[in-house]
């Protein structure tokens, strides 16, 4: 009896420590952006889905003055640069992927938010995977009615290690006319009006860019 009661408590103890184990490597997810892309499949993600999956980048690299500072090509082909930030006191910079559930989702809100910005202000999408998916990428941004511009390709010195800091997508920026970061980063799809809320932000980072 006392050999199948010690042999009880030591699976117990096994069990216990298993649990602890799992638990220990589970992932925090973040509401409302995704951290890794899934294999492609040539279709436009679900916009109604916020899964999330492990980051895969480095976190917590310094953000320096004039971190958006590029050369790169649109999805329609042309020539582009951050020279386009020199014409607004604020510039809204939203980078997304073809893969990232909440990033398709939000963008009939950035077509609004697009269509009401005040004076002074503009914006602009990324696509983190356009050059490797043009036409879907073109696709989602007709479907959802999108009329702002949006880059397939872009580098620069410091583009490298400012993706860095990304930890998740949708990540929205906001830049002065210098290509300076002004404020923190919006990461995620803002709760409630989206739109709404981004139009609001941008009243708020229009009067710290000037």
């Amino acid at each position: 009896m006392k050999k199948k009661i010690a042999g009880l408590v030591v699976l117990c103890l096994v069990f216990v420590v298993c649990l602890y184990a799992c638990a220990g490597e589970s992932v925090q997810p973040t509401p409302g952006a995704e951290t890794k892309p899934p294999e492609s499949t040539g279709q436009p993600a679900p916009a109604n889905k916020t899964e999330t999956r492990p980051a895969g980048n480095q976190a917590g690299a310094p953000v320096v003055a004039g971190d958006m500072l590029f050369k790169g090509q649109t999805l329609n082909g042309d020539t582009i640069s951050s020279d386009i930030f020199e014409a607004y006191d604020l510039t809204m910079v939203n980078l997304w992927a073809t893969w990232c559930p909440p990033c398709v989702g939000e963008i009939e809100e950035l077509q609004k938010v697009y269509a009401a910005l005040p004076e002074g202000a503009n914006l602009i999408g990324m696509c983190l995977d356009g050059e490797e998916e043009p036409e879907l990428a073109k696709q989602i941004l007709a479907d959802n009615g999108a009329k702002y511009e949006n880059l397939a390709s872009f580098q620069g010195d410091n583009i490298p290690a400012f993706l860095a800091t990304v930890e998740a997508i949708p990540t929205t920026l906001f830049v002065d006319s210098k290509g300076n970061l002004v404020g923190e980063p919006v990461v995620g799809v803002p709760r409630g009006n989206p739109s709404e809320a981004y139009l609001q932000i941008i009243q708020e980072r229009l009067a710290q860019a000037k």
